[in-house]
């Protein structure tokens, strides 16, 4: 049986994010999320920020109008790095 190469699965622009947002105590603006998470982050990032018309602008007024998803959100970074072994071990299993 052949051995599938497994797709890389990232989770630091996760955590870039709420570096930025930590920074600017939860309100960031658009320039911030601009240079701090949108240009630092990866290429995945990028590429989706584009496919999904998404800017900084929309990020810094979304995080205005409905705090609290993103204040909660946070709890999604304890467990991403068990998500990210499980997506691993499920790939694996369908290959």
């Amino acid at each position: 049986m052949a051995v599938l190469a497994m797709p890389a699965i990232h989770i630091e622009d996760v955590e870039l994010f709420f570096e930025v947002y930590d920074a600017a105590g939860g309100r960031p603006t658009a320039g911030q999320i601009q240079r701090h998470y949108l240009d630092a982050g990866s290429a995945g990032l990028h590429r989706f920020a584009e496919a999904r018309n998404t800017t900084a602008a929309r990020i810094a007024d979304a995080i205005a109008e409905q705090p609290e998803i993103y204040a909660n959100a946070r709890r999604c970074l304890s467990v991403l790095p068990r998500v990210k072994d499980r997506v691993a071990d499920a790939l694996q299993r369908l290959g």
